[in-house]
C-alpha cells in the first residue's frame, strides 16, 4: 500500500496524474470534501476527516467495479510514534489539495503582480 501511495503523491507531484473533488465523504466527524482520481483498475480517495486540511485523513482504495476494498484513518498520535503509512497518506493529502486548488499557479500569479 505504502508504494502505491507514494507512486500516487510522485505522479502528482510531476503533473502526470489529475485529481478532482468527488463525493463527499460522511464520517464519524461530518461530512469531508474528498479529492479521487480513477485509474484503469481501480480508484482512490483522500480527504482530511475534519474537513480542514489536517489529521486524522481518510485514504480510500476502490477495485474495478467501484467496491470498497480498502479504507485506512491516520490517528492523532504524535508524528514519532504515527505508523509510516500515516506519513505517506498525509504527504499524499497536501500534493493532491494543492493540486485540485491550484495553489501554486496563484502563487506564481501573486508574485508575478509584485513584480
Amino acid at each position: 500500500m505504502i508504494k502505491l501511495i507514494s507512486t500516487l503523491a510522485e505522479r502528482t507531484g510531476s503533473g502526470n496524474i489529475t485529481w478532482s473533488i468527488t463525493t463527499p465523504v460522511n464520517g464519524p466527524r461530518g461530512t469531508a470534501e474528498c479529492f479521487g482520481v480513477s485509474l484503469p483498475h481501480g480508484s482512490v480517495d483522500v480527504w482530511s476527516e475534519d474537513n480542514d486540511g489536517l489529521h486524522p485523513f481518510g485514504f480510500r482504495l476502490y477495485g474495478p467495479d467501484g467496491e470498497i476494498v480498502e479504507t485506512i484513518t491516520t490517528t492523532r498520535i504524535l508524528e514519532d510514534e504515527r505508523p509510516p503509512i500515516e506519513e505517506y497518506i498525509e504527504d499524499l493529502y497536501e500534493i493532491v489539495n494543492r493540486q485540485v486548488r491550484n495553489v501554486d499557479d496563484l502563487l506564481d500569479s501573486l508574485i508575478s503582480d509584485l513584480e
